[in-house]
């Protein structure tokens, strides 16, 4: 009797871990089913992106779609969108071969591997369309569960993903500042003042002559220092551009960001192949930290931090002044006089 009793309970052991093995192998996505090793990478879709005219995908929510119309891409909600085509070609680059280093075949719920509801839909236009789609990440090799429609799960590079997860602002051509390394004088206006720098030919106490920056004081040329000045001008000619927020703003949108009245115009005239020219950037301040600009006269619109507003906002003559350095003589003299 006991060893009958010793049976059963043998018997309900297995049929636990039978059960157990069965529920794992359930919530396990079929990984065991994949082909493995060097011999499983293989070539899932060759594209000639030279035939490509439309190229969409989805990603967070936003779709975008863009076209190849006379030798160039261009968005298609919007053929004037200021677009840097660098991107596409290398959402091209990406998806022209793929490769799947593994191969889950016959998938009936693609559910479990993040397909249902993809992190990225990608639809291609060439002649014969093709719908892709990027789903989970796995947990060990960081791979991507992808799918291209023909009843299989494949798992491929995570860098596809990497090459459409852009949204719409961050394909804008910012546009370009030019190379002023030779300036001939900077404006900063604002609305309480007007501050002018010229580089000008100055003679020294010894008679001789050379360039210094300088200021207008009463028909006076007073010289400042060039390393104070240079740094200060150098905000407008190495300014760069941050992210756009608007590239093609109406009046009424740019009254809105405060640069129908800009908080601060910085102009620099500048010499390119011996040729005179001028550049303009107009600064609005908008909340504490966040401020807008512009090339002046452009309907493009950036976003930038306020602290360099602040800067050209509150530089002065005196803040660009030669600082005299104090002699021997002077300071033994300052000494005296407070011991006295």
């Amino acid at each position: 009797m006991k060893r009958s009793k010793k049976i059963f309970a043998l018997l309900g052991v297995l049929v636990i871990m039978i059960v157990a093995t069965f529920i794992v192998q359930a919530l396990t996505p079929d990984e065991d089913t994949s082909l493995t090793g060097d011999d499983a990478v293989v070539n899932i879709l060759s594209l000639d992106t030279a035939m490509i005219e439309a190229l969409s995908w989805t990603y967070e929510e936003q779709t975008l779609s863009f076209v190849f119309y006379e030798d160039t891409w261009s968005y298609a909600d919007d053929k004037s969108f200021p677009l840097n085509s660098s991107y596409i070609s290398s959402m091209l680059s990406s998806i022209k071969n793929i490769n799947a280093e593994k191969t889950i075949e016959n998938v009936q719920d693609f559910s479990q591997y993040g397909l249902s509801e993809p992190a990225c839909t990608i639809s291609i236009g060439c002649g014969t369309d093709y719908t892709l789609l990027i789903g989970d990440e796995t947990a060990v090799d960081s791979l991507r569960y992808f799918s291209i429609g023909d009843g299989n799960v494949y798992l491929v590079d995570s860098s596809i993903l990497d090459a459409f997860s852009y949204g719409l602002y961050d394909l804008v051509q910012n546009e370009s500042i030019p190379d002023m390394s030779d300036v001939s004088s900077v404006t900063i206006a604002t609305a309480d003042n007007t501050l002018v720098l010229e580089y000008v030919q100055t003679t020294d106490a010894d008679g001789n002559s050379t360039y210094s920056w300088c200021y207008n004081d009463n028909n006076e040329q007073v010289i400042l220092d060039s390393e104070y000045t240079e740094s200060f001008i150098s905000n407008i000619t190495d300014f760069t551009f941050g992210e756009c927020a608007n590239y093609n703003a109406d009046d009424e949108t740019l009254a809105a960001y405060k640069l129908s009245s800009p908080t601060v115009t910085a102009t620099v005239v500048y010499i390119e192949n011996e040729e005179t020219k001028e550049f303009t950037l107009e600064f609005a301040s908008y909340m504490d930290s966040i401020g807008f600009v512009r090339i002046a006269d452009s309907r493009m619109v950036y976003s930038i931090d306020t602290a360099i507003i602040d800067t050209l906002l509150n530089t002065t003559y005196d803040d660009l002044q030669v600082v005299e350095e104090i002699t021997e003589d002077v300071t033994e003299e300052i000494t005296e006089n407070a011991a006295e």
